[in-house]
């Protein structure tokens, strides 16, 4: 099995987080960290902490030696402001998980990783293992198995390694690999070069951090404006 892992190329839905790390050092850890064999894919749908995210995903890039592949990908859901706060994130996730499959299958990959993690799932999604499950069903029915000539083609495999492990469990693993928590983007609302500390996301990773008796090595803006708040008043 682990020989048949070595030669595995890995693609991996990748945005700079905490989560993107965790399956990058997991993919490079199943091809023995071989160089060329795991794709970042990274898709610009004009978030707010899009530059943030590009530059982690980079930095990522560049850490594990992997080629990155950056995707525009926006669609306009002005005509039906019920689609962006209802069951659109489940649609955009969706399409891009499908375009991001075919190129890979187009460039040789045989594994993709998607990082939906437990406590992702079940909140957002009514029934979100079910989900996941459906959809990994639906793209193995939907790949072609032949190509024009009548030869059989190789399936790509969607696997989502985090499907049941929540953020805490991440950084536990994680603090095991020596992963680099420095190198990831949270932050939904990036305040010059660090990461909010006030947002979702922030809170979200700080309570990681947290349950999971880890300190947290993240700079965020809140903490560096209350010391600098501290400074003023003691002079």
């Amino acid at each position: 099995m682990k020989g048949k892992l070595n030669m595995r190329k890995i693609a991996i839905m990748c945005s700079g987080g905490m989560k993107s790390s965790w399956l990058c050092e997991l993919a490079a850890k199943e091809t023995s960290y071989a160089h060329g064999r795991l794709l970042l894919i990274f898709f610009d749908h004009k978030q707010q902490n899009l530059d943030a995210e590009r530059k982690s995903v980079r930095a990522l890039s560049a850490k594990y030696h992997a080629s990155l592949l950056e995707i525009p990908f926006v669609f306009n859901t002005h005509y039906s402001p019920e689609l962006a706060i209802g069951a659109w994130p489940i649609f955009k996730f969706t399409s891009m998980l499908y375009l991001g499959l075919s190129i890979s299958s187009d460039q040789g990959y045989d594994l993709f990783y998607c990082g939906f993690s437990k406590d992702e799932i079940e909140p957002k999604y009514e029934h979100g293992l079910d989900y996941i499950r459906t959809l990994q069903g639906t793209l193995s029915i939907i790949q072609p198995k032949y190509d024009a000539d009548g030869f059989m083609l190789p399936q790509i495999e969607v696997e989502t390694p985090l499907a049941y492990l929540d953020l805490k469990r991440v950084v536990r693993l994680g603090e095991e690999w020596k992963v680099e928590w420095t190198k990831t983007w949270s932050c939904e609302m990036p305040q010059h070069t660090f990461q909010c500390g006030m947002c979702r996301k922030c809170l979200q990773r700080q309570k990681a951090f947290k349950d999971a008796g880890v300190d947290d090595p993240t700079v965020y803006q809140l903490v560096l404006e209350n010391k600098s708040s501290v400074s003023y008043t003691s002079d």
